[in-house]
């Protein structure tokens, strides 16, 4: 009993000492690792005119400044506008160490992209809402799959929904393409989707959850050839089954139709020779009649 009394109290004194060598001297002790910080939310611009979705980057007035810039693996420039119907985006892999092969294997076993959406931005990931858009080959021909999250609600699960060729969302549209762009005078891959702001929960002024996670090598994916493939992950760090990790993407609200808008500001300092000016008119309108 003894005994077994002078080892509770050993034990006791060497956590104290423990303690007191953390404290006192700075003994490191190993924490676990900080996620970096959610990066700022990827500003969509107002669409002007639609972008035509052919996969090809000309003519160059349809895309003009990229949201995003993605350095390595490859590096590629990912430009995101929108309009009152639809997100449009396009996803440029090249310069420097670009997408230089083409690799037409149906997706996973070729080229391909994908956006993955978190509906609602909350971090969550529901059943029939949350969706994932692949670009790539499927049994040979060029198509955007359309994916929801799965029955089984655990993070990353998926389940097929349907096709862009196959018409049930009107307007929903990706185009594939190998050629140049303004960036990169090489061919290389070139991918643009149109997406219904219906299918993601959005509307112009808002804002909606996006990522390009690791494990589902997107944004883009390069084949490679199969010898070593390539893909980009936005936010760093960010994973297909913990959304937490995920950024945003911020619509662009619509553009003001006709009419000058003056600040308030101003308008306070112009208003008192707004009144003379019109004084003046109704001096004049008050003389010519008297002349008549």
């Amino acid at each position: 009993m003894v005994d077994e009394s002078l080892k509770i109290k050993a034990s006791a004194l060497s956590l104290f000492l423990l303690i007191v060598l953390v404290v006192c001297i700075g003994v490191p002790v190993a924490l676990a690792p900080t996620p970096p910080p959610p990066p700022p939310p990827l500003n969509s611009g107002w669409a002007s005119k639609p972008p035509t979705i052919d996969g090809a980057f000309f003519p160059d007035d349809e895309w003009t400044n990229p949201q995003l810039e993605i350095t390595s693996p490859i590096h590629t420039y990912v430009y995101i506008i929108n309009d009152g119907s639809y997100l449009y985006i396009c996803v440029d892999a090249g310069t420097v160490t670009g997408d230089y092969t083409d690799d037409t294997g149906n997706a996973l076993d070729g080229d391909y992209c994908v956006l993955a959406f978190d509906v609602g931005n909350d971090g969550l990931w529901t059943e029939d809402v949350d969706t994932v858009f692949v670009l790539g080959y499927f049994s040979g021909i060029k198509d955007l799959e359309h994916n929801l999250a799965a029955i089984s609600g655990s993070p990353g699960s998926l389940k097929l929904h349907c096709y862009a060729s196959e018409g049930e969302h009107l307007g929903l549209a990706g185009g594939m393409g190998f050629g140049s762009s303004p960036t990169t005078p090489i061919d290389h891959r070139i991918y643009e989707f149109k997406i219904p702001l219906n299918l993601i929960g959005a509307s112009p002024g808002s804002t909606v959850g996006f990522s390009s996670p690791e494990e589902w090598d997107s944004l883009p994916h390069d084949y490679n050839g199969g010898i070593s493939p390539r893909h980009n992950i936005w936010p760093i760090g960010a994973v297909w089954n913990d959304l937490e990790g995920w950024g945003d993407i911020a619509l662009a609200s619509r553009r003001a139709v006709g009419g000058i808008l003056i600040p308030v500001a101003k308008v306070k300092i112009l208003a008192p020779w707004m009144a003379v000016a019109l004084a003046a008119v109704a001096l004049t309108i008050l003389a010519t009649k008297k002349r008549r």
